[in-house]
């Protein structure tokens, strides 16, 4: 039944992300296949700088949450902002159709987002039961 359960969640929520890569003939498109790959390599630097920033510049677990130490928190996703910015803006990437980088760009990332919130942790825990 565990099984039956990953197989299912895992299908639920990267089935979408193929579809629409395939769908919009991404697939077809060589410069988006390198693309997706560079993203993933922007991704991971991206959640390093933000590991980072929170861990040497964050308030303290034991100090009360105010607004202030919530707004500071959540300020950490500027740099992905500036992750995804910089991959549209990438030399390489200038010779894709902007409509088409935008989609592979916002696509990729969404993957990635997934694969390291949902399916890693799920996965993880999977191994133990």
């Amino acid at each position: 039944m565990a099984l039956f359960h990953f197989v299912n969640c895992s299908l639920a929520t990267f089935i979408p992300y193929y579809i629409i890569y395939d769908g919009f003939k991404l697939s077809k498109n060589v410069g988006a296949t390198k693309l997706f790959f560079l993203v993933c390599f922007y991704y991971i630097i991206s959640q390093i700088l933000k590991l980072f920033a929170l861990a040497f510049c964050s308030i303290g677990l034991f100090q009360s949450m105010n607004l202030f130490n919530i707004i500071f928190q959540e300020s950490a996703n500027i740099i992905d902002l500036a992750g995804i910015y910089y991959i549209l803006s990438h030399k390489h990437t200038n010779s894709i159709n902007l409509n088409e980088r935008i989609l592979s760009v916002g696509l990729s990332w969404g993957f990635y987002e997934s694969l390291a919130t949902n399916f890693f942790p799920f996965l993880i825990v999977f191994q133990f039961v």
